[in-house]
């Protein structure tokens, strides 16, 4: 029995894998997650460009420092 090339490949992709996570087999992990506070005019505004910037997670708006609904209270 002759061994084809199209038989090949995949024994020889499965062997490149297998040796591909031998040698980096380390494990990837999350960095801390930070918050950030800032204040702005028309804070809806701010919070799509904060929304947008790279790495950002959640972007949130509201009144600092406020347990009530009206703010001028």
């Amino acid at each position: 029995m002759r061994i084809t090339a199209y038989q090949l490949k995949p024994v020889a992709l499965l062997i490149a894998i297998v040796i591909g996570l031998s040698l980096n087999c380390t494990r990837a992990y999350a960095g801390k997650t930070e918050t950030i506070v800032v204040a702005g005019g028309c804070f809806w505004c701010v919070e799509s460009d904060f929304e947008s910037a790279p790495g950002a997670i959640n972007a949130e708006s509201g009144y600092n420092g406020r347990n009530h609904q009206k703010p001028d209270l």
